[in-house]
Order: structure tokens, then C-alpha cells, then sequence
């Protein structure tokens, strides 16, 4: 199932990518995804989850597109500023949606926390034990599934047209 609109994709592939950097990014985010679809997504699931109810899983892939070097961010080298749907002065990865979804937006979560940096990425979070926040939890679940999806998605459009223009 498709995930990325036609608006998104269209804006994603303004960003200069190789196929390369496609490929790193599918690693990259099959790993995540794998990683969130073990997580529990029912009150079922839940109600058989461990004791501890923490998790955290960390790839070491990182954005290929990031200029960060010695502690400094560089982003007025970056690729992202031709897809930077508003005007940031930095972080312009973080304002691009993937389903809808933005860095921004997923770093944000209270029981799913997903973060991509320039030398890694994190799942870090806990499953609630009190079921009035399920429904929060899962839409944050999802809601990650849906942003790593996109990656994958856009991922392989690159790799697909980059093969049709050979």
C-alpha cells in the first residue's frame, strides 16, 4: 500500500538522490520498520508484552543528504532546501512529509519516539500499561510505520526511475 501522495513524491524526488543513497535509505528504514512491526499493535499484544515495557533500537546508517561534521549541522549545503515546503533557515528535512508525517511531527511523540540524525537513527519508547493511552501509543505506532514507509516508497521510486533512464 502506497503511503506518499502524488504531491509528496513529487516534491521528494526534487531531492538529489543517488542510487546510492537510495539504497542506504531502504536499509535503513527496513531495519526501523522491521523493528516497529515487533512492537505490540493490539491491547492483545499488549496484555502479552514483557514487564518492561520500554524498548529502544538503534541503526547506525544515518542521512546520506546531511552535512554534519564536528558538531555543526551545515545546512545551507544541504539538498533538502529544493523540497523545503516552508521557509526554514535550517532542518529543512524536518518540515518534509512521508504520508503526511514529518521529523518534526515524530519527534514529538510521548510513547513512540522515532529520530533520524546524520550518523544514526532511534526507536526509543515505552508501551503504555494504562489502557486509556493505548489509542494514543498505537496512532503514535502508526503514525512511524506510515514516515519509515514513506522512505522506503520514495526510496525505490529513485532506484526505479534512475533504471528506466539507463
Amino acid at each position: 500500500m502506497k503511503v506518499l501522495t502524488k504531491e509528496e513524491l513529487e516534491i521528494l524526488l526534487k531531492v538529489e538522490t543517488s542510487v546510492e543513497f537510495a539504497n542506504q535509505i531502504i536499509k535503513r528504514n527496513q531495519g526501523l520498520l522491521d523493528f516497529l512491526n515487533t512492537l505490540p499493535a493490539t491491547k492483545e499484544e499488549i496484555d502479552e508484552w514483557d514487564d518492561d515495557c520500554s524498548f529502544r533500537h538503534v541503526e547506525h546508517f544515518g542521512c546520506p543528504h546531511c552535512h554534519y561534521e564536528k558538531g555543526v549541522f551545515e545546512c545551507e549545503k544541504c539538498v533538502w532546501q529544493k523540497a523545503n515546503p516552508v521557509s526554514l533557515e535550517k532542518f529543512f528535512c524536518c518540515a518534509i512529509t512521508f504520508g503526511g508525517i514529518t521529523h518534526e511531527f515524530i519527534t514529538s511523540f510521548e510513547y513512540v519516539y522515532l529520530s533520524y540524525s546524520a550518523d544514526k537513527e532511534k526507536i526509543i519508547g515505552t508501551v503504555p500499561d494504562d489502557e486509556l493511552e493505548y489509542d494514543d501509543y498505537f496512532q503514535e505506532l502508526e503514525d512511524c510505520k506510515t514516515f519509515v514507509k514513506g522512505h522506503i516508497e520514495w526510496a525505490k521510486e529513485v532506484i526505479k526511475r534512475a533504471k528506466k533512464n539507463e
